[in-house]
């Protein structure tokens, strides 16, 4: 059996966590970190013609961000998956929110109509979704001391929206959460993403 690859866009994204998932579980070369480079020629072998996607050493092509981090998170001998069912929950209902966050995000050919639905969607929705989360973090990580897969979700999410990827929706958004901007600062200096970012551009 091949070792499992996966597959997705050459920036962070909704990929992210599953990568350094499976940089903790399976080191760098138990994996493969497939960029896409073409999506246009890829896509119409694609399950639900969507990335990201994990192909297991068998064969299986797996779709799903939220399924296939959890999965990675689970390898390893120091895994970023909580043992306990009520901390299992926490992840998987900040895993649904941010999975929320971003499907709720309005688009619209004409710019203007989008600035406004965007617009309203930053002061709808995604405040009462950052209001929660900001909630469920118990410092300095969702599960308090140890990280876990949520918090590399929650810092994909947080970074998206601090570098522009949310258009109309500006950048200091996030500031008025300073727990979450606390809590973005708490991952990216945990010694794993120092490890994998020495390995790994995004």
């Amino acid at each position: 059996m091949s070792k499992p690859k996966l597959s997705y866009f050459d920036f962070p994204g909704r990929g992210f966590p599953a990568r350094v998932c499976l940089f903790n579980g399976l080191g760098k070369e138990g994996w493969e970190d497939d960029r896409v480079a073409d999506f246009g020629a890829l896509k119409p072998s694609l399950p639900l013609g969507q990335l990201p996607v994990l192909t297991l050493g068998d064969g299986r092509v797996i779709t799903q961000s939220n399924a296939i981090a959890c999965w990675a998170a689970k390898q390893g001998d120091e895994p970023l998956w909580p043992a306990d069912a009520e901390s299992q929950m926490i992840i998987d209902e900040v895993a649904g929110i941010l999975s929320d966050g971003l499907s709720k995000c309005p688009q619209d050919a004409d710019e203007e109509v989008k600035k406004t639905k965007r617009q309203e969607y930053a002061a709808g929705f995604l405040t009462t979704a950052m209001n929660l989360v900001d909630k469920r973090v118990q410092g300095p990580f969702l599960l308090g001391e140890k990280l876990s897969v949520g918090d590399l979700g929650l810092y994909s999410f947080v970074d998206m929206i601090m570098t522009g990827m949310f258009d109309h929706v500006p950048a200091s958004f996030v500031d008025a959460w300073p727990k979450l901007l606390a809590h973005k600062e708490a991952v990216k200096s945990h010694k794993l993403l120092v490890e994998y970012w020495a390995n790994y551009k995004s």
